[in-house]
């Protein structure tokens, strides 16, 4: 008897390992795991050289139509896909200056968005 249960344990691990790399190879294969890495990485460098710049910097950021980025926190960027869950997708960091007034969206990004530094001031904004 206690075989049977250790067969439905093992039974039941490999069906989970199975659909998780089934799922992992489905991204894969539509290669939105890399879009999404890249589109995230992106963006934070860009938010990291405005960070960094002397100089007033305007910054404007096509995004294919099939992603959304959303500003979570301070310089925490995610982007997904639309037909996906919310947070699915690829999350990323950067770091932050504490000498800039930062102003974020508060709702998804879809498409183009302007990344604005004038002086203190920094902000992130939806262009439609």
């Amino acid at each position: 008897m206690e075989r049977a249960h250790l067969w439905l344990g093992y039974t039941l691990i490999i069906v989970v390992v199975i659909l998780t790399v089934f799922s992992i190879m489905v991204n894969l294969a539509n290669n939105t795991s890399f879009e999404q890495k890249y589109y995230a990485k992106d963006i934070s460098l860009l938010e990291q050289a405005a960070f960094a710049s002397p100089y007033d910097v305007s910054i404007l950021y096509s995004l294919d139509e099939n992603y959304l980025v959303i500003f979570e926190d301070i310089c925490s960027i995610r982007v997904n896909e639309k037909k996906t869950p919310l947070y699915s997708g690829s999350l990323t960091y950067c770091s932050t200056d504490n000498n800039l007034e930062l102003i974020y969206p508060s709702e998804k990004i879809i498409g183009n968005f302007e990344i604005k530094k004038q002086g203190k001031l920094f902000e992130v904004k939806d262009i439609e």
